[in-house]
């Protein structure tokens, strides 16, 4: 999806913000049930951290950077989708030419 973007005229899907948190929220899902299937309810052990004492404290952390973990996905994606196609309309407006722009964005310029 995001090879598109490397199009003039283009834009990647990921530049709308609801595709990169639909694909965050599938991933979600998707380890967590993974981590279920794995481990069965002692997937849940993991949250607690690894000595005991401190178990209330890291339950507590645990939980919520997991749930923040789909956030920080989305915004990551987006932002990196983001800073390209503003990269590629730089590039566009120095009137470099086309063959330039995909050859910058493979050598890690915007990206």
């Amino acid at each position: 999806m995001n090879l598109i973007g490397m199009i003039p005229a283009f834009e990647s899907p990921t530049m709308s913000p609801w595709v990169p948190a639909g694909l965050a929220i599938v991933t979600f899902f998707y380890y967590n049930a993974m981590g279920f299937k794995a481990n069965g309810i002692g997937y849940l052990k993991h949250f607690m951290g690894p000595v005991l004492w401190l178990a209330p404290l890291m339950v507590l952390i645990e939980i919520m950077s997991h749930f923040i973990r789909p956030l920080s996905l989305t915004v990551r994606l987006f932002g990196n989708m983001f800073a390209g196609e503003q990269i590629t309309n730089v590039f566009l407006t120095m009137n470099v030419p086309l063959w330039a722009i995909p050859l910058a964005r493979l050598v890690g310029c915007a990206d």
